[in-house]
């Protein structure tokens, strides 16, 4: 859900500022907006972004380097008492990884000299300058087999190299100032020769070494250069924030607004009785815009990211992770569909979990095996178990199944079978069915919404949609629109068609005649009331044919999941296959065993990471556009960013 905010206005006397930015920095309760130009960059401002920048840059290069460093070394080298000042650290350390960079990067053009001398040896630089004496001038040239061969070398002077991987290198030697014309790729060798090259390489690397001794000399003050970046960081942001005040009264006075939690209203208060400063707040009118900061249980957190991905919502609409997260769940199951791939991934997800020590990492391992788990139930719906059938029962072929279950066939509602009419999928009828019902759910939630925050007279027009889509649905398998036989549909052994016959045909003739007259009166009721059936008719025709394609759009659940499973069950048809005889006996005592073990593996682990990808990325598809279009989602909300001793991305 989104938690509800207040606005804080305070009138403050310039005296008061110091104190009570430092002390509203401490609590971290108050979003304080700012002067849209920003900070006044006084000099004290620049210096604090240096400091900040140079400290958080400090930080940043010695976790970076330390474990790789650490692990060469077998005992450091501690500091002195006297070094623990930050600012002697910095410089410090800023002239030693100043010093690095440049060792770092002459020892790239050492190497990339060696690179170009080793093929030739002592004929480089050496017998340039000893031709060089007698008139002689000596080119170096490299040219793939064919090119070498097509050069005249007549009146040439050329010596082979070498020749290897279809590349020819040589060397052409010439007699005065005439530059014989040869058309192959010059090379220009460095000045110095081979030995000399590899020694510069070698004492550049044994300097590198030395300047990272001296730069391990910090490892152990670390956490105490940590705090300083920390809290020059909060120094920047209190100089910052008090640096965009709005002031008026000739500086005097300064004028301050914010949002904040709203069940924070009190320690806020609590705080500001203590200064000589006027305050009130209220609710945010509708027009402002408000922070937004997402609260939910420990389940629905989890979807939280899914959530920003697209945008966070604005103030004054819903939270769509708790009204998305169960769906996108088992939409995810259904586009793995299958036990065995489900397993696999809870498992290593659970272990993942189980080991890691960062938050993010935990949560997203969380979540991956919530959907593997989502993968596994649907498996078992689908009846589906790496790619092949699990388990026995009416309608499939005896002898396919891997657990001869006859019983358990009535766990696998949604999976595959064999009738007289021939090979019967209820998942695809399933798909649009899903569909259908949280295109429905999110039309609901859509009007209750309206009808909450803007009352009754708002909500006929996102019920007019509502109306005439479950309308228009009913009046169909009626009537046998199109001969499209809806009233007979059946999802596996439920008549899901012959429920939509309990209701009369006048019942949906009037939803959908109710539905449309809402539709015509009650869009856009900014515009005129003779206007509004004009754009009602524009609105139809988008709701008919955006209706139908958001339905159809379901159906990559099913098409996702029988793909996997296809492919799958190919996988295991070939490896099985090269161990299986004419007579249909699977022989395990076979030398060509351990190819079935290969395929097995890389089939199964190839299938099941293009399975993830497509089960992910469908499903997001789903919410972001069929769900969101009607449920009117809008987004480009702004997280709530309290003033506080760090820079957070949202507070809880």
């Amino acid at each position: 859900m989104i938690v509800k905010m207040k606005k804080l206005s305070l009138l403050l006397h310039h005296a008061e500022k110091s104190g009570l930015m430092k002390k509203l920095q401490e609590a971290g309760l108050l979003q304080i907006e700012l002067k849209e130009e920003g900070a006044t960059e006084t000099e004290r401002f620049k210096a604090l972004y240096l400091m900040k920048k140079r400290s958080a840059q400090a930080v940043a290069y010695l976790e970076k380097v330390m474990p790789a460093i650490s692990a060469n070394r077998t005992k450091p080298v501690l500091p002195s008492p006297a070094s623990s000042d930050p600012l002697t650290m910095l410089d410090s350390i800023e002239s030693t990884v100043k010093a690095i960079q440049e060792n770092e990067s002459a020892q790239s053009a050492v190497l990339s000299d060696i690179r170009l001398l080793t093929p030739w040896g002592e004929h480089g630089p050496v017998m340039q300058n000893q031709l060089a004496e007698k008139g002689c001038a000596i080119r170096f040239f490299e040219a793939p087999d064919k090119v070498f061969h097509a050069i005249d070398l007549t009146d040439k002077a050329v010596e082979v190299i070498s020749h290897e991987n279809g590349k020819v290198l040589f060397m052409a030697i010439e007699n005065g100032a005439v530059s014989l014309p040869i058309h192959a790729n010059e090379i220009k060798l460095p000045d110095s020769t081979l030995p000399q090259a590899q020694e510069r390489a070698a004492l550049l690397k044994q300097e590198t070494e030395s300047l990272h001794q001296r730069l391990q000399e910090w490892f152990p003050l670390l956490p105490t250069l940590s705090r300083f970046a920390e809290n020059q960081h909060s120094e920047f942001l209190l100089e910052q924030v008090s640096g965009s005040l709005q002031a008026t009264a000739e500086g005097r006075l300064y004028f301050i607004t914010g949002f904040f939690r709203a069940d924070h209203e009190k320690p806020l208060s609590e705080l500001l009785q203590t200064f000589s400063c006027y305050w009130e707040s209220h609710d945010p009118s509708p027009d402002e815009e408000v922070p937004v900061l997402l609260e939910n249980n420990a389940f629905f957190r989890l979807f939280e990211p899914i959530t920003r991905l697209f945008a966070l919502p604005s103030y004054h609409e819903m939270d769509p992770t708790p009204l998305f997260a169960p769906f996108f769940t088992f939409f995810v199951g259904l586009c793995l569909g299958d036990v065995g791939y489900g397993l696999i991934i809870s498992i290593a997800a659970l272990i993942a979990f189980k080991k890691a020590a960062s938050p993010i990492v935990r949560s997203t391992a969380l979540i991956v095996a919530i959907l593997g788990g989502s993968a596994v139930v649907a498996g078992l719906l689908l009846n589906s178990c790496f790619g092949s059938t699990l388990f026995a029962g009416s309608g499939i072929p005896e002898g396919s199944s891997l657990l001869p279950l006859a019983w358990a066939d009535h766990l696998c509602l949604l999976g595959p079978f064999q009738d007289a009419s021939g090979s019967v999928y209820p998942a695809m009828a399933f798909a649009v069915c899903l569909g259908f019902f949280q295109i429905t759910y999110a039309s609901v939630i859509r009007t209750l919404h309206a009808i909450r925050h803007n009352g009754w007279l708002a909500g006929f027009y996102p019920i007019s949609f509502l109306l005439m889509s479950i309308g228009a649905i009913g009046l169909i398998a009626h009537t046998n629109f199109l001969n499209l036989n809806l009233a007979e549909l059946k999802v596996g052994r439920f008549a899901v068609g012959a429920a939509l016959l309990h209701l009369s045909l006048t019942a949906y003739l009037g939803m959908a005649v109710s539905g449309l007259f809402f539709l015509l009166l009650f869009n856009h009721p900014e515009k005129s009331i003779l206007v509004r059936p004009l754009t009602g008719l524009w609105d139809l025709y988008n709701f008919i044919f955006g209706y139908i394609g958001d339905l159809l759009s379901y159906l990559r659940l099913f098409a996702l999941g029988l793909a996997s499973g296809l492919l799958g069950s190919a996988f295991t048809q070939i490896a099985f296959g090269m161990i299986t005889g004419p007579d249909g006996i699977r022989h395990f005592n076979s030398p060509l065993f351990l190819f079935t073990i290969l395929i097995l593996l890389v089939g199964h682990t190839l299938n099941v990471l293009l399975a993830m990808i497509g089960s992910f990325v469908h499903p997001l598809r789903l919410t972001f556009v069929e769900f969101y279009k009607n449920l009117n989602f809008q987004g480009g909300g702004k997280a709530f960013v309290p003033f506080s001793r760090t820079e957070n991305k949202s507070s809880h």
